[in-house]
């Protein structure tokens, strides 16, 4: 990976956006648990939400071929989308904060369908498993510190500070890692 700085832009967004969404896990229990008018139950209907979006995108990107020219930009749109959603999203009424997660479920799918399918075509063969090996390693070193961190967050600020400012830091990663270093991000995305 040392010559590939789109792979690493990538894989480092990735690490720093799922560590974001680990950290999000244990304080989005709390704030249901714990914010007056909201319940357990309502979590989990939350959840449930974000499952079906996830399911319906998934079903629809292998009906729907987004051009190879237009892949790098779809993704883009979506990594700011998500994140500019997680940064709103305790601050909104329930309803609203279903429809954000439905959305946000339904678009995620479809742009790590379309990653995952990229940097496979991009690696060779040969190095797929070592490759791929890195990546759960980074994605796991990210959750582990993000975790951590949001934790830390949520003893000192409300929880609906942690999760805008999760979703502020990792679109700030966004900017830096897959806008700032696009020419190379774009090379694996639309190979």
């Amino acid at each position: 990976l040392k010559s590939e700085r789109g792979l690493r832009s990538i894989y480092g967004y990735m690490a720093v956006t799922n560590g974001v969404a680990s950290g999000f896990s244990p304080i989005l229990v709390a704030f249901f648990r714990t914010f007056p008018g909201f319940t357990a139950a309502m979590y989990s209907a939350f959840s449930v939400v974000e499952f079906v979006g996830r399911s319906i995108g998934s079903a629809l990107q292998y009906r729907i071929k987004i051009p190879e020219k237009k892949r790098y930009g779809f993704a883009f749109f979506v990594y700011q989308f998500y994140e500019a959603m997680d940064m709103c999203l305790l601050w909104l009424p329930y309803p609203l904060m279903l429809v954000n997660r439905a959305i946000c479920g339904f678009l995620g799918s479809n742009s790590a369908i379309l990653r995952s399918s990229a940097v496979q075509r991009y690696i060779p063969e040969r190095l797929r498993s070592r490759v791929n090996a890195l990546s759960s390693v980074l994605l796991t070193a990210g959750a582990s510190v993000f975790s951590l961190l949001m934790g830390f967050l949520g003893e000192v600020l409300d929880y609906r500070w942690c999760v805008t400012i999760g979703g502020a830091v990792a679109m700030l990663a966004s900017w830096l890692l897959i806008w700032g270093r696009r020419a190379d991000v774009r090379k694996v995305y639309e190979v």
